[in-house]
């Protein structure tokens, strides 16, 4: 019999374009969380982090459907998108089979 390795420890220095060194430590957070210039600096708004997905703006009562749960009609490829109304970021939207539903909602 061989030996079995185990994994005592793994740390994740990297996710997609975040990296560890940028970090920072839940202590720092507390300290400076009323700290705006901090905040903008360290903090990454849902808005910006789907800045690369194409944009899809909703009328008054297609955003009222989108809202309630209903999935609306759209000719586009499957996928993530952000979701606007009158040039307000309102959330994250998923395209699949060509309908519409909200995934993430501010």
């Amino acid at each position: 019999m061989g030996t079995v390795g185990y994994m005592s420890n793994l740390n994740r220095i990297q996710v997609g374009n975040f990296k560890i060194e940028d970090a920072v430590s839940m202590n720092e957070l507390e300290e400076k969380i009323e700290d705006t210039e901090f905040m903008e600096q360290y903090f990454i708004t849902l808005e910006n982090l789907f800045q690369e997905k194409q944009r899809i703006n909703l009328d008054t009562r297609k955003l009222e459907l989108f809202l309630n749960g209903v999935r609306l009609t759209k000719k586009m490829e499957d996928g993530n998108y952000r979701i606007y109304h009158n040039d307000v970021f309102i959330g994250i939207g998923i395209v699949q089979n060509q309908l519409l539903k909200r995934e993430i909602v501010l």
